[in-house]
This record gives structure tokens, C-alpha cells and sequence, in this order.
């Protein structure tokens, strides 16, 4: 997966040799335009300074941790702002990410913010550049200003995060002006919300200024499972009139739901038959009784930014978090083990109705119906983590009459994360799916986990951008040296292993390009190393150290109508080495002691993404995507609720101000998911010519369809309606395994009021 030494060092040399760089098309630093008698501001470049061009549509990013011009980088970015979030009243990241190409729903509808990026899952959110760990909890999206949604490995942003990409979640912070709003919600279900904006500036020289955001929501989903979160951000910020600023910013999280997990699919469904719910039970079936999950999170976070000249510039941040999480969790199998069906060992395929005899004839007969008695047991892991973090960014910017641009970026980043981990047993009464009844926690005498780990992560980088004849032609690179100290400990007594020590470390270079042979049109290519280390007792017992990757972009981008339009075409390809797949044994009742580990798989991951961004008129404007990709191991087996194709569509009218309709808007937006495997599939058959075995059932494709109304009633008062699933299409949303899929939502409106101040 490395490229050749010779290659690594010359280019090295060349983005190196400068004196002077940056990240891909990185601004300048720049002077605002300002009359003789104001002061002058200076902007960071380590800072989003634009003006967005179009209602969706943002021209620039920091997921580099420095600022990136979107159209000029050789890397897919793709930004999701606040205009969005606030149209589509999203609740959760997901459901504003959906509109980035290859971005869809993970498992678990109701936790963890779990997405997929180019069909790998994503659970750690990164905020503000910081990686979370084990996280429960959705986060609020009040705290959201952006979304940076950046495509395949993202070394500097995500020194271990997932090879289809990281979404960096960029906070809002104070601004230098006054204002407020307060925001109440109800509707159907996962509503009943309020929400406080409020920020001022002050001093002589109205130097400062301090914002606070509240959140709080009480709400039952679809299937009864309770919602409750609150969420209060204080934050100030100091500007000086050098251009330098500091702002110190809190957030406090307590999050807590019903650990909901769906409901059985049909003994009918398999490899190729239709997927369905258990017959005879409703699709809001909730049998989870007190089994919930939980997290409170206290963090403080810290940003400087110093020009110190036109050229140079600085930037240091910190970070420091201390969590509790943990669930109670009480998942099913069917009693007796059967399933109602079985793998067919010639084929693979999973074949409702038939078990097979022993080879080599394998006989085909009928199979024992499913019994409608589940079994249940699981455990409750408790979570206690304390993360440290610190960031620090040297940028020059070099200019040479009008043929040359560099700028060199260098920094570092310390990162300390300690984890206690506790997990005992549990068991819960037979489920009989005739008489459903809710499940009871009963924990058990049982240790599985009884852990501690320690991790601290050292990374220093380089980065280089050279433009050449005003940007006609970019070139640019960073190297980046990543070092992971990881110990962790089993204090269970007797273990086999108590203590494990591994020193991992990797050095990784990333480079890309940019022909611009009209300035509408940019075409980039880029090669992204990645790689992540292994858990240190899987080290020990002789598993590579790193699971290394590598992907491979190029694309056309064009945008015109002074901005307002953006198109992009790109395609990829990953080559993963040893990416996790969650082991499904640990389903089994009772779950096995200690729990397994997960399954090792290389992947191979290529495909194309479309997206366009159209601004036509002050009134119209559109964000689109679709995507068309295969994720596949070795062996051709696919990921659990990965779509192969998948497209999102927002489009939004603002009537004019001398129309009729004054004040009105009204938006439609719609997207569609291909079938994905329901399960992960992993082996081969037991036949003399062995074959890889299927999914034993896939989730049907589906459109939802969501409207939006809404009317701004003056320059304080506004109110809108959101309807999502217009049309109350019944569809599977996400699995698990057999025994556990979600069904997806019903029609559900949602009323806002709004009364800005």
C-alpha cells in the first residue's frame, strides 16, 4: 500500500523545498475593506471568511484545519450549512448529511449519529476538529454551524477515523453582533422541543462578544421509546484589531433513550425473497422495556488565532472532555436456535423454508417453523472517559508577482484518551411474540469486560500548496507522522493477558493536483494514505499492528453563474486492509463471555458521485446528489446497510417580497436507498468447491418524500410545517441482524415557532 521510497522522498522534496506552503487552495490572509476612521480587521486564514454564494452552498472549509477553498481542492469536500439544517428542521446530523453523496444511515436509528460514508460506518463524531470516543448520544444540532463532509482518508482531521471519509461538525461560535431567537417545537413524534439563541457584544471598543445556546427536548418516537436531551453551550470570544482571537467555549450534554431495536424480520425472508416484518405484529412493536441508554458530557474548548504578520499566521486549540456513557441491552433470538430456514452450501444463498442434510448431496428438506419465543440477554457496558487534546497550526504564505503561490502549513496534535470500561451480564424473561411483553433488566453475576485503556496519539505534519500562473495549476501534498502509545488492561481476575503494551506508528503522505483550463472549470486527482491501529490485545496475539488503506480521486467541477452553481462529478477507489465488521455471535442468548472480537475484512470500495448545488434565482435553489459505488471484500461479500445507489434531492421557492405570497416558502425534498444487505455475510459454504456466503436477507429500496412550509410572518415572528414521509410508505430503515430491524416512520408533521429578538 506504500508508495516507493524514491517517489515518497522526491515529491517530499518538491512540496518541502518551497520554504513556503499550505493546504489545497487555502485563502490568504486578507483586510477586510473598511473606511479610514473604523479599525482594521484582519482575517484568520484559519477561519470560514465568506460570504456564501447560494442559500445551500458554502465556498469554503476547515476540515485541514486550515481554511480550503472547496472548488480548488484535489480532496471530494462537500459543506453542509446552517440555511440547511434550518429549512429541514433536522433533528439529527444524519438527516442533513443525507444530502451529500454516499452519505446514508447506518444501523441504529436513535443513537450514536451512525452514518456511512461510502458504505464504511462512521461512529466517533469529530467536533471542531476533535475526535469523540464512544459516544451514546446524538448531538443536539443547535450547537451546528457546518458540516464539512470530507471524502476518504483525512489523515491531518481524522488520524484514525474511517477510510470512507470523516464529518468534521463545525460549532457555531459568538459573533460581533446582537441578536436573538427562541424556537419551540411540536408535532407528532420525535418533537417537543425548545431551543435558545442568544449572543451580544460588549466592551469599549465592542471587542467581546458571548453567545449561549439552550436545548432541551422531551419527545416519544414512533415505536413509544422516550427522548430526552439538554444541551447548554456558553462561549466568548475576543477579537483584538490585529486580527487575533480567542474564544473559550463549554458545552454540557445529558442525553438519555430508550435503547430500542426493532423487531424481528419474517422467517420468509431471505437471499432472494422479499423482506418483511414478523407476521402478526405491528410495526411499532416496542418490547424493550427499561433497557435505555444514557451520556452526560462536560467539555471545554479553546480556539487562538494569531496573524502575526501578512505572512505568517498561528493557531492553537485545546480541547478537554470528560464522559459517562453506557446501556442496559436486552437483544433476542429465536428459542431453540432455529431460524426457519438455512444457507443453501452449494450456493450460499440463505433459503426460507429448507434446511440442508450432509454433504456432499446436502439434501434439501423442510425446515422446523421459527419459534415465536425469543429468548433475551445481553449486557450493560458503563463507560467512563476523560480526553485531552491539543492542536497547533503555523501558516506562510509566500507570493511571487503573479506565476507563484505558496504557502507551507506545518502543526502538531497530542491527544490523551482514558476509558474504564465495565460490562456484566444480563438476562430478561422469554419474549413470546403472541403476548409481547416489555423486556425487565436483570443484570447477573457475570464480568464480561472489566477494562481500562490509555491512548495518546502524537502526530506532527507538513502540508505544501504551490499555484502556479493564478491558479491555473495547483500542486500539493502533506506529510504526517503518526505515533499511537496504547495500553490497556484486563482487570478481571485470572485473565490471560492483564496488561498489554503496543507503540504503533506510521508515517503517512498524501498528494493530489488541480488543472483549471478555463476558471470555471477545475479537474483534481489526488492519492490519501490511511491508517489505523489495531487494539492492542489483538497486537498481542499477533494481528498487524495497522490496517493501512488507500484511495485514489479524480474529477471535474464546474460552477458558474458567479457561483451559484457548483456541479461535481467524481469517482474513487479505497483498497482497506483489515477494516472491523462487528462479530454477530455476540447476538447470540447468552451472549458468549468475554464477548468476541470483531471480524477482520479487507474491502474494496469504488464508485462515482454526482452532486450539484443551483442558486438560479435570489428565490430557487436546489442541492442534489446521487451516488453509484460496490464496497466489497475479497470474497464479494457486501456491508450490512450499505446502499450501492443512492440519491437525495432538496429543492426551495422563497417568494419575492412584492408577491402576493410575501413571505411565504415552500420546499420539497425526497431520497431513495437501493436494497442493502440486512446482515453481514462472512465464510464460505462447507461444500468440496466451497462459495462465499450471502446475505441471508436484503432491505427493499425506498423513496421518502418530505414537505416543507413555511411563512415569515414579520421581521420577529415565523412559523413552519415539516411533513416527513408525505406519502406514509412503509419500508424497512435499518438491521441489525434477523432478530433486529427497524421499521421506518410513518407520516409525521412537525410544527415550529419561531420569534427572533
Amino acid at each position: 500500500m506504500q508508495p516507493s521510497k524514491t517517489l515518497r522522498h522526491a515529491l517530499a522534496a518538491l512540496f518541502l523545498s518551497s520554504g513556503a506552503s499550505r493546504l489545497p487552495a487555502q485563502a490568504s490572509p486578507e483586510k477586510t475593506n473598511a473606511p479610514a476612521t473604523e479599525e482594521v480587521v484582519v482575517l484568520s486564514p484559519f477561519e470560514v471568511a465568506g460570504k456564501p454564494p447560494g442559500r445551500y452552498e458554502s465556498n469554503e472549509a476547515t476540515s485541514g484545519r486550515v481554511r480550503v477553498n472547496v472548488f480548488d481542492s484535489p480532496q471530494n469536500i462537500s459543506i453542509i450549512n446552517r440555511e440547511l439544517f434550518e429549512v429541514t428542521s433536522a433533528i439529527t446530523v444524519v438527516d442533513a448529511a443525507k444530502y451529500v453523496a454516499g452519505v446514508t444511515l447506518s444501523s441504529n436509528t436513535t443513537t450514536a449519529d451512525r452514518t456511512t460514508i461510502r458504505g464504511f460506518q462512521m461512529e466517533n463524531t469529530i467536533v471542531d476538529g476533535f475526535q469523540t470516543l464512544n459516544s451514546e448520544g446524538n448531538l443536539d444540532t443547535v450547537v451546528v454551524e457546518r458540516l464539512e463532509v470530507v471524502k476518504g482518508p483525512s489523515p491531518i482531521l481524522a488520524k484514525s477515523g474511517s477510510p470512507g471519509g470523516a464529518i468534521n461538525i463545525v460549532t457555531r461560535k459568538p459573533l460581533f453582533r446582537n441578536f436573538g431567537s427562541l424556537l419551540l417545537e411540536a408535532g407528532l413524534f420525535d418533537s417537543d422541543r425548545a431551543q435558545l439563541d442568544v449572543n451580544r457584544t460588549f466592551g469599549t471598543k465592542k471587542n467581546f462578544a458571548a453567545r449561549l445556546l439552550l436545548a432541551h427536548q422531551d419527545t416519544e418516537g414512533y415505536w413509544d421509546n422516550y427522548y430526552r436531551q439538554t444541551t447548554i453551550m456558553p462561549m466568548v470570544t475576543w477579537r483584538g484589531t490585529s486580527g487575533a482571537q480567542l474564544t473559550l467555549q463549554g458545552q454540557y450534554t445529558k442525553w438519555g433513550s430508550q435503547n430500542f431495536q426493532g423487531v424481528p424480520i419474517d422467517p420468509s425472508s431471505g437471499t432472494n425473497t422479499p423482506s418483511r416484518i414478523l407476521d402478526g405484529i405491528k410495526r411499532d412493536l416496542n418490547t424493550y422495556g427499561t433497557d435505555h441508554r444514557w451520556e452526560t458530557r462536560h467539555e471545554l474548548r479553546t480556539f487562538l488565532t494569531v496573524p502575526l504578520s501578512d505572512a505568517f499566521s498561528f493557531r492553537l486549540a485545546g480541547r478537554y472532555s470528560e464522559v459517562g456513557s453506557g446501556r442496559t441491552q436486552n437483544t433476542g433470538a429465536p428459542q431453540g436456535g432455529g431460524t426457519g430456514g438455512a444457507r443453501n452450501p452449494l450456493t450460499g444463498i440463505y433459503e426460507p423454508g429448507f434446511v440442508f442434510g450432509p454433504g456432499p448431496t446436502f439434501t434439501r428438506s423442510t425446515a422446523a417453523p421459527q419459534s415465536r419465543n425469543f429468548v433475551r440477554g445481553s449486557g450493560s457496558p458503563v463507560f467512563k472517559m476523560e480526553l485531552f487534546d491539543l492542536q497547533g497550526d503555523g501558516n506562510h504564505m509566500f507570493k511571487r508577482a503573479n506565476w507563484l503561490v505558496a504557502n507551507l502549513t506545518a502543526g502538531f496534535s497530542i491527544t490523551s484518551a482514558k476509558e474504564s470500561r465495565k460490562d456484566y451480564g444480563s438476562t430478561s424473561p422469554v419474549l413470546n411474540y403472541d403476548n409481547p411483553t416489555g423486556s425487565t433488566y436483570n443484570p447477573t453475576t457475570t464480568l464480561r469486560t472489566n477494562s481500562t485503556s490509555h491512548t495518546t496519539t502524537q502526530q506532527v505534519y507538513a502540508a505544501e500548496a504551490l499555484d502556479f500562473y493564478e491558479g491555473k495549476f495547483s500542486l500539493s501534498g502533506n506529510l504526517s507522522y503518526n505515533n499511537f502509545d496504547i495500553t490497556q488492561r484486563d482487570r478481571r481476575v485470572g485473565s490471560a493477558t492483564p496488561s498489554v503494551i503496543a507503540q504503533v506508528d506510521t508515517t503517512l503522505f498524501n498528494w493530489g493536483a488541480v488543472i483549471k483550463p478555463i476558471p470555471s472549470i477545475a479537474l483534481y486527482y489526488s492519492k490519501y494514505e490511511n491508517a489505523t491501529p489495531s487494539d492492542a490485545f489483538d497486537i498481542s496475539t499477533g494481528l498487524a499492528p495497522l490496517k493501512e488503506g488507500e484511495t485514489t480521486e479524480y474529477g471535474i467541477r464546474f460552477k458558474g453563474l458567479d457561483g451559484r452553481v457548483l456541479i461535481t462529478i467524481g469517482h474513487f477507489d479505497t483498497d482497506q486492509l483489515g477494516f472491523s465488521i462487528y462479530n454477530p455471535g455476540n447476538r447470540a442468548v447468552p451472549a458468549p463471555n468475554p464477548p468476541l472480537p470483531n471480524l477482520i475484512s479487507d474491502r474494496k470500495a469504488k464508485g462515482w458521485e454526482y452532486e450539484v448545488r443551483l442558486n438560479l434565482t435570489p428565490e430557487f435553489s436546489l442541492i442534489g446528489n446521487y451516488a453509484d459505488f460496490t464496497n466489497l471484500n475479497p470474497f464479494g461479500q457486501e456491508l450490512r446497510n450499505s446502499a450501492p445507489r443512492s440519491w437525495a434531492l432538496l429543492a426551495n421557492y422563497r417568494f419575492k417580497n412584492d408577491s402576493m405570497l410575501k413571505g411565504f416558502d415552500v420546499g420539497l425534498s425526497a431520497d431513495w436507498l437501493d436494497r442493502r444487505a440486512g446482515d453481514d455475510p462472512s465464510g464460505f459454504t462447507s461444500s468440496l468447491t466451497p462459495v462465499p456466503n450471502q446475505p441471508t436477507f436484503y432491505l427493499a429500496p425506498r423513496t421518502l418524500v418530505n414537505l416543507i412550509m413555511a411563512y415569515q410572518v414579520n421581521d420577529h415572528w415565523g412559523v413552519k410545517l415539516n411533513i416527513e414521509n408525505l406519502f406514509d410508505e412503509e419500508y424497512i430503515a435499518s438491521s441489525s441482524s434477523r432478530p433486529l430491524v427497524w421499521t421506518g416512520k410513518p407520516l409525521n408533521a412537525r410544527v415550529t415557532l419561531k420569534y427572533k429578538f
